[in-house]
């Protein structure tokens, strides 16, 4: 989960906000931090959207490497 928020920090777009969100990944409590950024950003549709197409990613990848046959919707 880490390496997702970490990604999207990085890929963002937006030198100030990666800056921001990478800094709020070092904090005391991380995911609480980023999530009440992003949320104070206005950008959390932006993350739930990046998260859930780096899980579908992570899934497709599994499946090829275990020769599972998926389909995407």
């Amino acid at each position: 989960m880490k390496n997702i928020l970490e990604h999207f920090a990085y890929e963002i777009g937006n030198e100030r906000v990666s800056e921001m969100l990478s800094n709020a990944l070092r904090k005391r409590h991380p995911y609480r931090v980023f999530k009440d950024k992003i949320n104070e950003l206005g950008i959390s549709q932006l993350y739930y959207d990046y998260r859930s197409q780096a899980y579908l990613d992570k899934a497709e990848e599994w499946c090829r490497e275990n020769s599972v046959a998926y389909r995407r919707k």
